[in-house]
C-alpha cells in the first residue's frame, strides 16, 4: 500500500508494509521550483540544491510532477538552453529572462498527456522555432508576456490540432511567423 504526503512543498511517497516498517520510496518536487544561473549548492535562495532549486530550467522542469500543475520560477540570466516541457509546467520568467540556445528550437512542448502551461514574461531567442507545440490536443499552452526575438526563424509552430495557443500581451520582434501544421 502507498501513501502520499506533501512535506514542505515536496512529494514524497511512502511504502507501508505491516503495521509498522516505513520505507521511503521517492522525493520528488512538486508545485513550484526555482531556477537561477547564480546559484550554488551553498547558495540556492534557502531552497534545497537539486530539489527545489536549479541552476538549469531543463533541471527545474525535470522536477516536475507529471499529473500536478507546477511553476518553474526563473530569476534574472540569460539561459542557453533547448527545453521540452512533457509535464503541466508553466516557466515563469521573475525579472529579466532569456532563453536562447545557440541552434534548434528553443521550447518544445511534447507528451502523452494534455499540457496545460506555457512561458511567461520571458524573452525566447535563438535561431530556430520559438515554441514548437507537439503536445496531445485539450492541451493549453499560455505565452503571456512572452517577447519573442528577431532572430528566430518562426515564432510558434503547432504540429497538431485541438491545441489552443493563448498570446496575450506578446510581442513579436523580426520577421518570423507563425505555422499551424
Amino acid at each position: 500500500m502507498y501513501r502520499t504526503l506533501v512535506l514542505r512543498g515536496h512529494r514524497t511517497r511512502l511504502a507501508l508494509c505491516g503495521m509498522c516498517c516505513v520505507a521511503l520510496a521517492v522525493v520528488l518536487c512538486g508545485c513550484e521550483v526555482w531556477v537561477d544561473d547564480d546559484y550554488t549548492e551553498t547558495d540556492c535562495g534557502g531552497h534545497n540544491w537539486q530539489q527545489d532549486a536549479f541552476t538549469l530550467i531543463q533541471d527545474g522542469l525535470d522536477a516536475m510532477l507529471a499529473d500536478e500543475l507546477g511553476t518553474v520560477h526563473v530569476y534574472d540570466g540569460v539561459y542557453p538552453e533547448n527545453l521540452t516541457v512533457d509535464t503541466p509546467s508553466t516557466v515563469a520568467g521573475e525579472g529579466a529572462v532569456t532563453i536562447a540556445p545557440a541552434s534548434g528550437d528553443t521550447i518544445v512542448f511534447a507528451g502523452t498527456v494534455p499540457v496545460w502551461g506555457g512561458a511567461m514574461n520571458v524573452t525566447i531567442g535563438g535561431t530556430g522555432t520559438g515554441v514548437v507545440v507537439q503536445a496531445v490536443p485539450t492541451s493549453l499552452i499560455e505565452l503571456d508576456g512572452t517577447v519573442f526575438g528577431e532572430t528566430l526563424a518562426q515564432y510558434i509552430r503547432v504540429e497538431v490540432g485541438g491545441v489552443s495557443v493563448d498570446a496575450e500581451d506578446a510581442t513579436f520582434l523580426g520577421a518570423g511567423g507563425a505555422a499551424v501544421g
